[in-house]
């Protein structure tokens, strides 16, 4: 049994489902529900009931725990309401992104649109690949120093 105090992550919900080709008109029948509904879910209007939730995971052939976001996460509250669906998605995919990830995709966002004039998009995925390392490695410092602190004390 999942712990009901667990944030339902609806962008997992939806991600796994696309990717298991399942679409959501079909997700609604089988877990018996009606389309409209598994939408709110996957926008983050309506979380599931307990019940729902593990019948969504059972269709999706995933451990019901696999829908919720570890304790104390949480999805940002970012307004979305002028945004369209592909800005709404590519936000939603930007969340799920790894830390590591994140920072490519902004320095490479930033580098792309303040790139110098002559500059290419392979400088400034380069230039991108660089900060990643960079940020990489200070995550990886960090991460060191408090296993030895950790170990010390």
């Amino acid at each position: 049994m999942v712990d009901t105090r667990l944030t339902f992550d609806h962008i997992r919900m939806r991600e796994i489902r696309r990717k298991k080709c399942i679409f959501a008109k079909i997700l609604a029948q089988r877990v018996g529900c009606s389309a409209d509904h598994i939408s709110r879910i996957e926008n983050g209007k309506t979380p599931p009931g307990m019940g729902l939730a593990e019948k969504i995971a059972k269709t999706l052939c995933i451990a019901p725990e696999s829908l919720y976001l570890p304790p104390g996460s949480t999805i940002s509250p970012i307004s979305t309401s002028g945004l369209s669906p592909d800005e709404r998605e590519l936000l939603d995919a930007y969340r799920r992104l790894p830390a590591s990830f994140r920072d490519f995709v902004n320095a490479l966002t930033l580098n792309l649109t303040q790139a110098e004039k002559g500059e290419t998009q392979q400088e400034a995925i380069d230039m991108a690949r660089g900060y990643q390392a960079v940020q990489d490695t200070r995550r990886a410092s960090v991460e060191s120093a408090s296993k030895r602190s950790k170990s010390a004390g």
